[in-house]
């Protein structure tokens, strides 16, 4: 708990000397003497237990400033794990003239579009937890700043607490520290380095050591849990000590070692990070041997982000063409090939044919194993045509952008008249089926509706277009 106040007063203090030089508009004007400064946070997830605290604190610590004359309107958003949604929102905050966004990213990589856009508005930008690129912060020098731990000290502080230990860590007594490394999301530079100086610390102190498990958690308390669980399955007293990189895992893992009829701090070692309340208190009743403070932090993973794109690259999602966006050319570009695909070809005439009917396609005399071919393969450039112009956008890549898109697809179309029943639709109205869906998202963001509600609500549009989309098919019926 210090850490974060001391992050958040070291955040009020930044936004301070950057507020002294920043644009020259305005803040809201609520009264005749009382000015708003509006906050924007982006948050990398909500369902992260120690995010989740970090921003109840950070709303509480802003409302601790307010005086007569000075008030703070702090709007945050979940970014859902998801760098596209992220860099929207943050957008959002930057097209509704914020004072200030506080951005804990997905992808630190994204870091270099977000402070390419917030310096071309003027506004001071400060990233916490998710250490960025330093030139990404150069390049707009006293209005970008990073608060946040030193992920070398943390990995570092990891390895030295089982270092100290009167036995080095080593239980079993067999010269070696056997562990399990238990990692959280792979889409952090910082993961990298609290996994390499954690072992480091203690290779530098002459102990040995041999990593028997190291998977994957992404900070989930059940996937700690379980990983914590095969390992001592699988090895049982072979293991000496197992590395967590967040609280959350640490107590799934501490859960499997109570089951497994083992005892922290006697015949087994757990290490953790993030000093939530009920983990400093196991940690004082001696249930886990010690937390580092310190907010998200990311493991390595061999699945790293890709950034630092070349200008040329990301001017793809950022240039304009008769002051249009590159991204809505591409789009009209698109629709009118496939709308032309789809009304004037033989190609088009069979998939309309095939989704009404594949039996009475197939008897016709059409090739459906060939027709469908080429559907999937002409989906594919699109997909890969997306990933493209996706990437500079959210100013990273990583094998889970865009996870769960596909469901918002299929409902934008849904909603745009796209039969599920096959063999009905148009471009047209697809296009307006993603336009509703999007503005339905962005309005339940900028009314700060909780991510789970968001959920709810787009889940009841879906459930609604199905719905009537049966009705009318069994109308037809």
């Amino acid at each position: 708990m210090k850490k974060i106040i001391i992050l958040l007063v070291s955040i009020f203090m930044l936004m301070s000397l950057a507020a002294c030089s920043s644009k020259e508009e305005t803040p809201v004007d609520t009264g005749s003497d009382v000015k708003t400064y509006k906050v924007g946070v982006a948050i990398y997830k909500y369902d992260d237990n120690f995010m989740t605290l970090y921003r109840e604190e950070l709303v509480n610590y802003f409302k601790t400033l307010e005086t007569d004359t000075v008030k703070y309107q702090v709007d945050v958003m979940d970014g859902k794990g998801d760098q596209g949604e992220q860099t929207n929102q943050i957008n959002n905050f930057i097209s509704g003239n914020y004072d200030v966004i506080i951005a804990n990213l997905v992808q630190p990589t994204a870091a270099s579009v977000t402070t390419a856009a917030c310096k071309e508005a003027g506004i001071p930008v400060v990233y916490i937890n998710r250490e960025p690129d330093n030139a990404d912060l150069v390049s707009y020098e006293g209005k970008a700043t990073y608060v946040g731990a030193d992920a070398r000290q943390s990995g570092t502080y990891q390895g030295e607490i089982i270092a100290n230990l009167p036995d080095k860590g080593d239980v079993n007594g067999d010269s070696t520290v056997d562990y399990v490394m238990i990692m959280g999301d792979p889409d952090n530079v910082d993961a990298q380095y609290r996994t390499e100086f954690s072992i480091k610390a203690l290779t530098d102190a002459g102990i040995t050591v041999n990593c028997l498990v190291q998977q994957r958690g992404d900070w989930d308390t059940a996937k700690g849990q379980q990983i914590a669980a095969d390992a001592l399955s699988q090895y049982g007293d072979k293991i000496d000590v197992i590395f967590c990189n967040n609280d959350g895992m640490a107590l799934g893992a501490l859960q499997a070692i109570n089951d497994a009829g083992r005892k922290v701090g006697e015949d087994i070692y757990l290490v953790g990070v993030d000093a939530l309340d009920e983990v400093v208190e196991l940690v004082n009743n001696g249930g886990i041997m010690q937390t580092l403070v310190y907010g998200i932090t990311l493991i390595y993973s061999r699945a790293e982000p890709i950034g630092a794109f070349r200008e040329d690259y990301t001017n793809l999602s950022s240039g304009t063409f008769l002051n249009i966006s590159y991204l809505i050319w591409f789009t009209i570009i698109v629709a009118v090939i496939m709308w032309f695909i789809y009304n004037y070809t033989r190609h088009g005439k069979y998939m309309y044919a095939i989704g009404g009917n594949e039996n009475a396609a197939e008897v016709s005399g059409i090739n459906t194993n060939r027709v469908k071919i080429r559907i999937y393969a002409t989906a594919s450039i699109l997909y890969a045509l997306a990933g493209i112009l996706l990437a500079p956008k959210s100013g990273g890549a990583s094998v889970n952008l865009g996870q769960g898109w596909e469901l918002e697809a299929i409902a934008a179309c849904t909603i745009g008249g796209v039969s599920t029943n096959g063999g009905v639709g148009k471009i047209s109205g697809i296009l307006i089926g993603v336009l509703v869906f999007e503005v339905l998202k962005t309005s339940l963001q900028f009314l700060g509706v909780q991510s789970n509600y968001t959920y709810i609500a787009q889940g009841i549009v879906i459930i609604v277009a199905v719905a009537m989309d049966i009705r009318k098919y069994v109308a037809k019926k």
